[in-house]
């Protein structure tokens, strides 16, 4: 069955204002979605990088996420970097 609660919705960040409240929101949507979904991974940081917030090489309405986590029972760190655009 389809959980309609399922994921952060996460290009819809895109129309936002590029500033961080915005990604303030973001961020705290991906621990929680992280805490309900994913009870076994730890939300070490999430970084998020734009062009308004200071990154001049990332390009308008683009923006690159960062999420280091840990995976609980193995005690193994991970990055995931992906690109929003």
């Amino acid at each position: 069955t389809m959980d309609p609660d399922f994921g952060v919705g996460i290009k819809r960040y895109l129309f936002e204002p590029d500033h961080a409240v915005t990604y303030g929101d973001l961020k705290a949507r991906i621990v929680n979605q992280a805490r309900d979904y994913l009870p076994y991974i730890h939300i070490d940081d999430i970084e998020i990088k734009s062009n308004a917030m200071g990154n001049l090489e990332i390009r308008a309405n683009r923006a690159n996420v960062i999420i280091k986590f840990t995976i609980i029972p193995l005690g193994v760190e991970q990055d995931l970097e992906m690109e929003i655009y």
